[in-house]
């Protein structure tokens, strides 16, 4: 709502949607758009006091204030600048959770609209495969999906306040780290409609173990209503369980076991991969590597069939779809290749990432790989095995980086990779400089980390400073830090 669509919210909804307390201001109001960012902040908004672990939101109201917003809901009045909680002409709201007002409001304003509505939750695999959701239900439906990562109780109702009367879809990504995030966000966003792509090991500081994370996941099914399906990954036995204690209709899509929508006939190339719809032999491109688009795909053909879409428009749609930025992101620097895959990182995400790079043509396949986060009491466990998966799928060398990476080196050597070809270094800049030094002509990289480790910085030191041609070594400057 902020940035489209921007509609009209009077007061007296917001104060009954979310329980708040009107402390300052005139009730007279209407707010256009909603926003809990001072920088993009806009005439007419709602800013919410967001508290979080590096900012608290009630800092910055005076600042969305001169951006052109009218009205703060906040948790603490003691936190707000005199001269804003004394504005006669500035409102100001009262809750005892603004995160959880935000979303309060924000079902409240959902529910004001009639839309066909996907969620999509699993471990690995949500962005790509909502992007390819939203763009075949495009052929028929004005679709509003979330942007970038706008999947958890923040961004989801965010995405949420930019419906208009224009649409008649929605597909929400819905990301998790606690037990009933997903539940929480489904009573904001109501679908009817439910993608699991998979269940894997991440987050298990907060969660325990992966049969957690699968509870979690299956909140999507529960919250289903009694009419809505779930599009379901056969070939995640996890998946297949939570589904089938659901009880719901669901409706299949694989790739290694019979589906109701299946691929076969995989190949990747740079930047792309093909493959063939089982039975009836259309042939899919996807401008993604590996089998990750692959799944992505299929998901969003089940979903065509099932709603009667345009079958080859929405094919035609799918293959339209661009790259996502820092997923399996394929970059050449002209005889070097680079898989950027740094957006994040768990066991099951770097092993997939790992088979790919080992199924593609190169002179040597090279791992450059960061911390794996919020892993809990297992964190050298888990780095240890991807370090034994590197050495199964034949990867040359191997670059570690952070400190828990360093059990990646133990695994990879413990299963015979040469000590000679696994470098560790405490943090980015280090590792992008040894990865200059060593890289030569024909080389295919994978740079990979969970997200607070920012590996994309290595893609982009390389990117900046690669100079293509030389023979070996030296083909770039080294750029300072730890090696």
């Amino acid at each position: 709502m902020a940035e489209t669509g921007r509609q009209v919210l009077p007061l007296g909804e917001v104060l009954s949607a979310t329980g708040g307390e009107l402390v300052a201001g005139s009730d007279s109001v209407a707010f256009s758009g909603v926003s809990t960012d001072s920088r993009t902040a806009k005439a007419d908004d709602l800013f919410f006091a967001i508290r979080g672990p590096r900012f608290d939101g009630h800092q910055f109201v005076s600042e969305a204030a001169r951006a052109g917003a009218i009205g703060a809901v906040i948790s603490d009045v003691g936190a707000l600048e005199k001269s804003i909680s004394s504005a006669a002409a500035f409102v100001v709201v009262r809750v005892a959770d603004t995160v959880r007002a935000l979303g309060d409001l924000a079902a409240h304003y959902r529910r004001q609209f009639s839309l066909l509505t996907v969620g999509v939750t699993g471990t690995n695999g949500k962005t790509t495969t909502k992007e390819m959701i939203a763009a075949a239900m495009g052929v028929k439906f004005n679709t509003l999906r979330n942007e970038g990562n706008f999947n958890n109780l923040i961004g989801v109702p965010l995405t949420l306040f930019r419906l208009s009367p224009d649409h008649t879809a929605l597909v929400v990504e819905l990301g998790m780290s606690a037990i009933g995030e997903i539940t929480r966000l489904s009573e904001i966003s109501l679908p009817e409609i439910g993608v699991v792509t998979n269940i894997g090991p991440a987050h298990l500081e907060s969660m325990g173990d992966v049969d957690r994370v699968a509870e979690a996941k299956a909140e999507l099914l529960h919250s289903l209503p009694d009419d809505g399906f779930a599009l379901i990954n056969a070939d995640d036995p996890r998946v297949v369980s939570i589904a089938g204690s659901w009880g719901g209709r669901t409706i299949t899509y694989g790739i290694k076991t019979q589906a109701d929508t299946r691929g076969e006939a995989i190949s990747s190339a740079q930047g792309s991969t093909r493959f063939r719809l089982t039975g009836s032999g259309e042939t899919v491109g996807v401008q993604t590597i590996g089998n990750g688009g692959v799944y992505g795909a299929l998901a969003a053909l089940a979903l065509a069939r099932e709603l009667g879409l345009p079958f080859d428009e929405s094919i035609a749609a799918i293959e339209a779809v661009p790259p996502t930025p820092m997923r399996m992101e394929w970059i050449d620097l002209g005889g070097v290749f680079l898989i950027n895959d740094a957006y994040n990182a768990n066991p099951a995400s770097v092993a997939a990432a790992v088979e790919v790079l080992s199924d593609l043509p190169a002179r040597r396949r090279i791992a450059v790989l960061g911390d794996m986060l919020e892993l809990g009491e297992d964190t050298a466990r888990w780095h240890r095995m991807v370090g034994e998966t590197l050495v199964r799928h034949r990867c040359d060398m191997l670059i570690a980086v952070g400190e828990a990476s360093r059990h990646f080196v133990e695994g990879a050597n413990a299963a015979g990779m040469d000590a000679a070809k696994t470098f560790w270094s405490s943090e980015v800049g280090g590792a992008t400089g040894l990865l200059c030094e060593l890289l030569q002509q024909g080389d295919l990289v994978l740079v990979k980390g969970s997200r607070a480790m920012g590996m994309e910085r290595v893609v982009e030191g390389v990117r900046r400073t690669y100079l293509p041609g030389r023979a070996s070594g030296r083909n770039c400057q080294a750029l300072a830090g730890d090696r």
